[in-house]
């Protein structure tokens, strides 16, 4: 008798698990959202699935347009936020999981940025890559918003940060994609353009898809210059 990974009554949890992330791997996060609510729906209140359909649905929001985005993310923050006072019977990797999704929902991208500073008492890789993702989301939104000088203050974190990380085997493409936004925020559109390259491939998707356009043609302008 195999030994369940997950914290979880649905049968053949570890497998289901293990499907849903085949999806984030792949940016397919609506038909990661549709399963874990397919789940839900014959074992409601069951928590890791709960977690993620909720991280689903707001990642799959990102691709929508801004009225619905903001809907949907409001959703899953809603969902999260009570998920995260009942954590403690909860393994590490769930409890982390759980309170960088809500700051990645509710765009507390500052407080994922000190989250991960705390937890790496408990996981130094996982603290890294708080930290990594809340520079990187910070830089982008500084970005966005004209305050260049504290996006390449942020940029600058990101990039040493995800050193520290270490990306080798790496097999999720967000990183490689905020890595990317990072460079092309400090002027280095070719070293951009590699790390969107990579993203492209991991998430086995067209480098000009809905989710890179921005950022591609970010580079592309910046490569003429």
């Amino acid at each position: 008798m195999t030994m369940k990974l997950i914290k979880s009554n649905v049968p053949e949890a570890d497998q289901i698990a293990h499907r849903l992330r085949s999806f984030v791997l792949k940016g397919q996060y609506k038909k990661g959202a549709d399963l874990a609510q397919k789940v839900l729906k014959e074992y409601p209140g069951d928590f890791y699935f709960t977690y993620q359909y909720a991280k689903l649905l707001g990642d799959w929001a990102d691709d929508l347009p801004a009225k619905r985005q903001k809907k949907l993310k409001a959703d899953a923050a809603k969902i999260l936020k009570p998920l995260t006072r009942k954590l403690s019977r909860q393994s590490v990797a769930v409890r982390f999981g759980v309170c960088l999704n809500y700051y990645y929902q509710t765009r507390a991208f500052s407080n994922m940025y000190k989250y991960g500073k705390r937890f790496e008492v408990f996981d130094r890789k996982q603290g890294l890559y708080a930290q990594a993702l809340g520079a990187s989301l910070l830089a982008e939104e500084k970005y966005f918003k004209s305050s260049k000088v504290q996006a390449k203050k942020w940029a600058n974190k990101s990039i040493y940060t995800w050193e520290k990380y270490n990306l080798k085997n790496e097999p999720y493409y967000f990183p490689f994609y905020c890595l990317a936004m990072s460079r092309v925020i400090l002027g280095a559109p070719k070293i951009a353009m590699a790390n969107l390259k990579m993203a492209a491939r991991l998430s086995q998707r067209d480098i000009k898809c809905a989710e890179f356009k921005t950022l591609f043609n970010l580079i592309q302008k910046d490569m003429k210059l």
